[in-house]
């Protein structure tokens, strides 16, 4: 049965080889020889371990390549996406082919010939070796998280065969193991020019990473001078045919008024991060839904929220129209469930009861029988358009007896907290980056998910996720999907209230931008 499934997997990926490396030849309206964007800020960081900003995933997955990835769909609104409407689209990028074993826990991959980084290092096993064994297993940050996800050890599970090929051992059948390496932070590095800079002190060789993110991407960075700007050089020697744009600029523009009115002067070709008012004045813009979510997660290890009644009264006291009006200016979507509606076997708008009825919620408070109690309602300053969502939220929950303060905290102290636990609640901005139930699960509501901040447990969930994901068998996936995100939605495990999108405000020299599952802009899809 195995066996089966596994070459239905391997199908669903076999389709796309032919059309996998075709070095398209995309023309920009004017053909111009430097794009400027004005960005938020410049990249922190370019170590795919330590990035928590989208500036450095955009910098980052620029100048480093993975070794699989999705084909990119033709523009619509102004981007090119990536194709995930099923999870075995992946197909081969640094690698060249690949075979998954009969019983699903062994991944033979073989890389591709003649791919050189911008170092002028040849890709090799070496690479890989030094990816899992020094920058994963050594990693403090996002890297171990694919091991995690993928079900190997980076330092017994990979097996080098020569210069060219590799196998990963899985601990059981790991259908999300291919889609976790089309991530940046699954990148493969340049061993070869980050092995110099490692010390007992830094045993990844971070600092090194941060400020030259060598790697084998598409562009070389030209200059990074932080809080001002970043310059990326296309590569004419990259393995898929050099980028139409031969230069980025990315210009840090913190304020985003200010990035919008250079848009409309003319003065730059891309303006990121604008908000909905600047969006709904804009000359052309890009747009795609995307997979961010602004949700509420609830922190069901505090009384009262472990209690499911005020869960879903929460729900139903939430304005989820009045947001989608008064905050995002119709530019964005309400989300339904536990992951956006672009993901496949997305069953959150038919499974979710919530709208907003004040009435209802008051019934299910009073059945709870808790009262009107204390609730700290806590945010990121960094975050946008909060500001006005908590306020509404505040009023909204105050119609049924609760007694919310709001509570804003900085970038740091906010995420310290949310590890910590030591909050009731708090709107976050955030995405599941392998479009998979099974991923979404693993990451946010199973018992020993990653990113579970609010302490959600169900044993059918934890057996439904562990099931989901260690088979290749498509239609037990989507079933475990489903049933996921019934009980998710039923049990009211957070509060999911829009999906804002991605959105770039264009010049008439672009045409379209390129997305993937990062959110990051990616430079070698401009056209």
């Amino acid at each position: 049965m195995v066996d089966i499934t596994r070459k239905q997997f391997l199908r669903g990926s076999a389709a796309l080889l032919a059309s996998t490396v075709l070095p398209a030849q995309k023309l920009l309206a004017a053909e111009p020889e430097t794009l400027v964007i004005a960005a938020a800020d410049t990249p922190q960081t370019l170590d795919a371990d330590m990035a928590n900003q989208l500036e450095s995933w955009d910098g980052g997955h620029n100048l480093n390549e993975c070794l699989f990835s999705y084909a990119y769909k033709a523009p619509v609104d102004g981007v090119a996406a990536w194709d995930i409407s099923e999870l075995q689209n992946v197909q081969p990028w640094l690698a060249q082919d690949f075979s998954i074993s009969k019983d699903g826990q062994a991944i033979t991959i073989r890389l591709r010939d003649g791919v050189t980084s911008a170092a002028g290092s040849t890709l090799g096993t070496a690479d890989i070796d030094f990816m899992f064994k020094v920058l994963t297993a050594k990693g403090s940050g996002a890297r171990p998280f694919v091991p995690i996800i993928g079900n190997f050890d980076p330092l017994s599970g990979i097996e080098i065969k020569d210069d060219k090929t590799f196998v990963i051992h899985t601990s059981q059948p790991s259908p999300l193991l291919l889609p976790a390496l089309t991530l940046w932070l699954a990148n493969v590095p340049d061993a070869a020019a980050i092995t110099p800079h490692i010390t007992d002190s830094d045993p990844t060789g971070s600092a090194f990473m941060s400020r030259n993110g060598s790697g084998y991407g598409s562009y070389a960075l030209e200059e990074l001078k932080q809080g001002q700007q970043a310059v990326y050089a296309a590569r004419d020697d990259y393995w898929a045919g050099a980028p139409a744009v031969k230069r980025i600029i990315s210009r840090a523009v913190p304020d985003p008024s200010s990035r919008f009115a250079l848009l409309q002067q003319g003065a730059v070709q891309v303006a990121a991060g604008l908000r909905p008012r600047e969006l709904t004045q804009v000359r052309r813009s890009a747009n795609f839904q995307g997979n961010q979510m602004m949700f509420m997660t609830l922190n069901t290890a505090r009384k009262p929220l472990d209690n499911v009644d005020v869960r879903r009264a929460l729900s139903y006291a939430t304005p989820y129209e009045a947001i989608l009006q008064s905050v995002y200016l119709g530019t964005a979507k309400r989300a339904y469930g536990p992951m956006p509606d672009i993901y496949p076997s997305h069953v959150g708008k038919e499974a979710t009861p919530y709208d907003y009825d004040i009435k209802k919620a008051q019934q299910l408070l009073d059945q709870a029988g808790t009262g009107g109690f204390p609730i700290e309602i806590c945010y990121s300053a960094s975050t946008p358009n909060v500001d006005q969502i908590v306020l509404m939220l505040q009023a909204a929950w105050r119609q049924i007896g609760l007694k919310p303060t709001l509570v804003k905290l900085d970038a740091s102290t906010f995420s310290t907290r949310k590890y910590q636990g030591t909050m009731d609640c708090w709107l976050d901005l955030d995405q599941a980056n392998v479009a998979d139930m099974g991923y979404v699960s693993a990451l946010y509501f199973a018992s020993s998910g990653f990113a579970n901040y609010g302490k959600y447990r169900n044993a059918e969930v934890d057996a439904l996720t562990s099931e989901m994901n260690a088979t290749f068998d498509l239609e037990k996936r989507d079933a475990n999907a489903r049933r996921l995100q019934e009980i998710v939605i039923d049990e009211a495990a957070w509060i999911p209230l829009a999906q804002p999108g991605v959105h770039w405000g264009l010049s008439g020299a672009v045409d379209h931008v390129g997305w993937d599952t990062d959110n990051g802009l990616t430079y070698r899809e401009i056209g």
